[in-house]
């Protein structure tokens, strides 16, 4: 068996154990890892209407408490971008546990 060696995209295993998440906001961390435009940082621009397009995300609010729900649990740090720029700004988190994850 051949090891993967690029290609890929590395997400934290505390993403998984924390019961709290929906899979949807996990399905949100992940691409947002994967989009990631800096490189081996976890901060970058994407627009939000790409985001809603590429995972089906129907509507503003609905991508907003899944945005919401990740900074809840530490994962996500987020910042409106401006009205000249359009573009938010997303820091993706690794959280040591999940603090609210009770089974």
């Amino acid at each position: 068996m051949a090891l993967v060696t690029k290609n890929f995209t590395k997400i934290p295993n505390e993403l998984f154990q924390c019961k709290k998440l929906s899979p949807k906001a996990i399905g949100l961390y992940a691409y947002l890892m994967y989009r990631s435009y800096t490189g081996h940082t976890r901060g970058f621009f994407p627009c939000q209407k790409k985001i809603m397009k590429d995972l089906s995300i129907g509507s503003q609010s609905t991508l907003k408490k899944l945005i919401d729900e990740l900074v809840v649990y530490d994962f996500l740090e987020f910042r409106r971008g401006s009205i000249f720029t359009g573009n938010s700004r997303y820091i993706l988190l690794i959280p040591k546990i999940c603090t609210n994850n009770t089974s």
